[in-house]
């Protein structure tokens, strides 16, 4: 039993793993989203463009973003791209610490993309650390604001022994599990979401991740194989989701629309094999957004 509570607990980790007050934008025309035939051509906004992993996630491996090719992409527009770098397992407080401490040395605004813990880490920054006067929009990727029943089904399944053994194995590398303990439904609504409210002056700005295995379903994109054990208790319940966060879950502020993707292709991976969805294209259309809005 243990052994069981402890493997779908990390199930929920790997899963996160795989793969957040100017005039409001045009949402997303999604048909530009599919296939790969989208120029890659934008105008960079002024301020500097920053990018915040998920849970479980890193700056780079090697040669790999983990945001796969967008820095690249984004600065070959000639725009200012700052890639942060936060403990990969963490509470929200403790990442947006260290996000706070990496932006201090970086004068001028600032626009916050987060995927996944990224966009909570970057409302965290900006309503509790005293970012907003720097901030000019917080845009949120598949961020689950409202919580994932994910969180909710793994540690309630994982309790007490089992929680309190992984959090010593992960402890050892200066990881805990509150990340994942933050972002149960519960606690992302009552707690989370009254103590960290939006700040005035700052555009807040959420797209939603929806998929399907094979992308068969009306508006979703490709689900990968890693995802169809959490994407498919998701659908149990009847909630659409791309795989780690329900839909509903991941808008905030000013929707912008749905993205025809999962949790792993969000962020152009694995290695840029998003079938159905040309994520730098997404990304170069953001970018132009950015420019628009006069950030």
């Amino acid at each position: 039993m243990l052994k069981q509570g402890a493997q779908r607990l990390m199930l929920l980790v790997a899963a996160l793993a795989a793969s957040g007050a100017a005039c409001d934008p045009t949402p997303i025309d999604a048909g530009d989203l599919f296939g790969s035939g989208s120029a890659l051509s934008a105008q960079p906004p002024r301020a500097t463009v920053v990018l915040l992993h998920g849970m479980g996630g890193f700056k780079n491996v090697g040669p790999i973003d983990y945001f796969f090719h967008v820095p690249g992409v984004w600065r070959q527009q000639g725009a200012k791209v700052y890639v942060a770098s936060d403990t990969p397992l963490a509470s929200v407080e403790k990442r947006a610490q260290e996000l706070k401490a990496q932006l201090d040395a970086i004068a001028g605004p600032l626009v916050l993309v987060g995927h996944s813990q990224g966009g909570l880490d970057a409302r965290w920054l900006v309503t509790r650390l005293g970012y907003a006067g720097r901030v000019r929009a917080v845009v949120s990727i598949a961020a689950p604001h409202r919580g994932s029943p994910l969180a909710d089904v793994a540690l309630g399944l994982a309790p007490g022994v089992v929680e309190d053994a992984i959090d010593v194995l992960i402890g050892t590398l200066g990881w805990s599990l509150d990340g994942v303990r933050e972002v149960t439904t519960g606690y992302m609504t009552k707690t989370f979401n009254p103590s960290v409210p939006d700040a005035p002056g700052v555009a807040y700005w959420s797209f939603a991740g929806r998929a399907s295995p094979l992308g068969l379903e009306k508006g979703s994109g490709w689900l990968h194989a890693p995802l169809l054990p959490t994407w498919s208790l998701m659908k149990s319940m009847h909630l659409e989701s791309d795989g780690v966060v329900p839909v509903e879950s991941q808008r905030w502020g000013t929707f912008l629309g749905e993205l025809p993707s999962d949790h792993i292709g969000e962020v152009n991976q694995p290695l840029g094999e998003t079938p159905g969805f040309h994520a730098l294209a997404f990304y170069a259309q953001l970018l132009q957004r950015m420019h628009d809005a006069g950030f």
